[in-house]
């Protein structure tokens, strides 16, 4: 019963954020979204995000934007918004990685992500 009031809530938080929202936040976000994807595929080609796994992603990420820019307006404080920022930024990630992709999904990520860090050492 949870995933279903979860996903209609999200399911409707979509729609109603898709119109309020600007060319420029949707092209950030599907870019960011498109990383994770690149990542995933480039290890398992099969493990791609399915179109449910990217409108989540794509609406945390949406009220992330949003949850900063309000952080910004009421911390003009530099120090204080970055730390709150970051610790926003933290739990949205958290619920993408351990929430949102499958164990194989997550398997893929890790493995690209050490051959690149490998590969980079290496240069």
């Amino acid at each position: 019963m949870k995933k279903i009031i979860f996903t209609l809530f999200m399911l409707i938080g979509f729609v109603l954020s898709s119109n309020a929202q600007s060319p420029k936040v949707k092209k950030q976000i599907n870019k960011r979204i498109e990383k994770i994807n690149k990542q995933i595929t480039a290890s398992n080609p099969s493990a791609a995000l399915t179109s449910d796994q990217k409108s989540k992603i794509f609406d945390l990420l949406f009220q992330l934007k949003k949850k900063i820019k309000e952080l910004k307006k009421e911390h003009p404080d530099s120090g204080e918004f970055k730390e709150l920022k970051k610790a926003e930024t933290k739990k949205v990630n958290k619920i993408i990685f351990n929430k949102i992709l499958t164990k194989e999904q997550k398997a893929a990520r890790k493995e690209t992500r050490k051959k690149r860090k490998k590969n980079k050492h290496q240069k």
